[in-house]
């Protein structure tokens, strides 16, 4: 999937920003703090129809303001198509694709894949479970509709079953948390069975990809562990008087682990920043390559202030990759203007370069 023309208002910081894409390589210059990152989300959003950094629409209206609005031209080889967003958070989120207004939101993920790359991943990935399981999922979301019903269907009876666990030890409650059990297990293996799937179509990738980044120095593995192993049932019934003491259901796919290793050592405990950030860039494009192959579409690739964070031979390694036939559409943001015309060079493909200066894109340089 290829965007050909951006249109945004109201976007975070920014009031109102135009953008025409070149097809493969974007880079996005300008100072910390003045939208850079938030240009890349509203990019990521009309993917994924909420932002990377939060799942609140409240938070996307710029200062002041009670709504936002996105419009995009796409390419999907010899199709064009149209996107509107529109969203006034607490009354108004509508997706429109082609003229035609979905009923909800969510039908609109999967239409165009995409990957962020964050600074940010480099703490939050090593040091949250959350954020590992949130990996998973922001990829299956967009390749499997059903996943999507399953994970909500999942998540609403957890809440569920919370709320009734915080009743105590009142009469009857045994008999409802076997109800909200039985409904459990089906989107919980379900979910499972896909999770453990990806993990290991997206290992072999990672570790090659983990070798390249390092100059064959770092393998890596994600390894998956599930309470979804064992009969689920059998464990909520078991782990049931601990759950009431506590008031919440302290098993289940929702405490699912994802362990990062390398080298055949735990990476939270052993890795170096240098061996952390292989991991994650490896981990990202093998994302990237998975959801390619997945949904039999390039997805757009975000890198914010990625080349700031890496030493010279994974920013070597990485030109090499974006410069192969592997990769479609991306945009990189960046705060120096001659890193990004040295890159551009160095990457040798269609690319265009915008400076972002007092909420307005200019464009510094094209190479047709």
């Amino acid at each position: 999937m290829i965007l050909g023309q951006l249109e945004l208002l109201n976007y975070k910081n920014l009031e109102s920003i135009s953008l025409q894409a070149s097809p493969r390589v974007n880079f996005i210059i300008g100072a910390n703090g003045i939208g850079k990152t938030n240009l890349l989300d509203c990019i990521y959003y009309t993917g994924m129809t909420r932002s990377y950094f939060s799942s609140s629409d409240k938070l996307i209206c710029r200062k002041n303001q009670n709504f936002f609005r996105i419009e995009g031209q796409y390419f999907e080889q010899s199709l064009e198509h149209q996107l509107v967003v529109k969203v006034a958070p607490g009354s108004i989120k509508e997706f429109e694709w082609d003229g035609y207004q979905l009923e909800r939101a969510t039908e609109h993920i999967g239409r165009i894949p995409v990957v962020f790359v964050s600074p940010d991943d480099i703490f939050s990935f090593i040091q949250e479970s959350s954020s590992r399981r949130s990996f998973l999922d922001q990829s299956l979301v967009q390749v499997d509709a059903d996943y999507l019903r399953e994970l909500t269907s999942y998540n609403r009876l957890l809440k569920q079953r919370s709320a009734i666990l915080k009743l105590g030890y009142q009469q009857g409650l045994d008999t409802l948390l076997d109800s909200y059990d039985l409904q459990m297990i089906e989107p919980a293996n379900a979910i499972y069975q896909k999770r453990k799937a990806m993990v290991e179509a997206l290992n072999p990738l990672l570790n090659q990809l983990s070798l390249l980044f390092s100059g064959e120095e770092q393998s890596s593995v994600l390894k998956y562990q599930s309470d979804a192993e064992e009969n689920l049932f059998e464990l909520w019934k078991t782990d049931r008087m601990r759950d009431k003491m506590s008031g919440r259901v302290n098993s289940g796919i929702h405490r699912d682990k994802l362990i990062p290793e390398f080298n055949h050592g735990s990476l939270k405990e052993f890795g170096s920043q240098g061996q952390i950030k292989t991991f994650i860039l490896a981990l990202r494009i093998a994302q990237y390559e998975y959801l390619n192959k997945m949904s039999g579409m390039k997805p757009i690739l975000l890198l914010d202030e990625l080349f700031a964070q890496l030493d010279g031979q994974r920013v070597e390694a990485l030109i090499k990759y974006l410069a192969s036939e592997h990769t479609g559409q991306c945009f990189i943001t960046d705060n120096y203007l001659n890193r990004a015309v040295e890159l551009k060079d160095q990457i040798g493909l269609e690319s265009c370069i915008f400076e972002l200066r007092h909420n307005e894109l200019h464009i510094y340089e094209k190479n047709q």
